[in-house]
């Protein structure tokens, strides 16, 4: 039997938009689609300029979870985090579709390993069984749910290699259209990383390459209700202490804290402390 069959997706799929809203204040109510085996396609996923995050498998299963959202529900996301990264918001969600998972699959996942891909990734993948279940807000898709399980058995087997891709039939209540499947893809072997007499070029080269720079002061959290009653003279709270640094972010990430000065009339921030990543 495959793999993929033996994953309670649904369930699996609800904890995740549980943990979901959680993160979201409960302001946002998820209801799960109808589960779908088979590679997945442009027309389960989210429309809005949908951003993805993937948490890996270890524990000797090759495969993992991924969660496709809307950009509006991943800008909402990253507003709630520390760091402002999508990947740090939506990990408690995968961690917990994968604890779900680990229930019938012994698979184990490592927080470092979640990443954020190009979501056309996902869409070209050529290997693996996939299940995939759509996430709604009222009657709008705002995420997926895709589980990739490889089994690593079946393609040391050169016999499974056919015109015809062996078909994973579905568990009760999963909808498989038709003519899915999953096939052994064949690639050409990888050639040396760098070929022979190609001459490696220094990284200088991006030195002139624009990267933008904000400082972010704070952050809040508002209800619809209470922007909308927003007026000239309104304060708005921010969740930061009073003379605590404040972020510096080159393209999003953060890269240093530091103290607000005045240069010649113009705000400017003098470097604190350099946040380090130590990946």
């Amino acid at each position: 039997m495959a793999l993929i069959t033996q994953i309670p997706i649904a369930e699996v799929a609800a904890v995740t938009a549980r943990t979901l809203e959680t993160l979201l204040g409960h302001d946002v109510v998820l209801a799960t689609g109808r589960a779908v085996l088979g590679d997945p396609t442009a027309d389960l996923l989210p429309d809005d300029a949908p951003r993805t995050i993937v948490l890996p498998f270890g524990g000797g299963i090759v495969g993992e979870l991924t969660l496709v959202v809307v950009e509006h529900f991943a800008t909402a996301m990253e507003a709630v985090t520390t760091d402002a990264l999508l990947t740090t918001a939506v990990l408690p969600a995968l961690m917990a579709g994968a604890a779900a998972i680990a229930l019938t699959v012994d698979i184990a996942v490592d927080p470092e390993d979640a990443a954020e891909i190009a979501t056309e990734t996902l869409l070209t993948s050529v290997v693996g069984e996939f299940a995939s279940v759509p996430l709604f807000e009222s009657d709008t898709r705002v995420a997926c749910l895709v589980v990739r399980i490889v089994d690593v058995a079946r393609l040391g087997q050169p016999d499974r290699v056919a015109a015809t891709p062996p078909t994973i039939s579905a568990p009760p209540g999963v909808e498989q259209p038709a003519g899915t499947g999953i096939a052994r893809h064949e690639f050409q072997p990888l050639g040396p990383a760098v070929p022979a007499g190609a001459t490696t070029r220094s990284l200088s080269l991006l030195n002139d390459v624009a990267m933008d720079v904000s400082a972010e002061l704070g952050r809040g959290r508002l209800k619809v209700r209470d922007i909308v009653a927003l007026q000239p003279g309104s304060v708005v709270e921010l969740g930061r202490a009073a003379g605590s640094p404040i972020d510096v972010l080159v393209n999003g990430a953060l890269i240093w804290r530091g103290e607000v000065v005045v240069v010649d009339d113009d705000f400017g921030v003098r470097v604190a402390e350099i946040v380090v990543d130590e990946r």
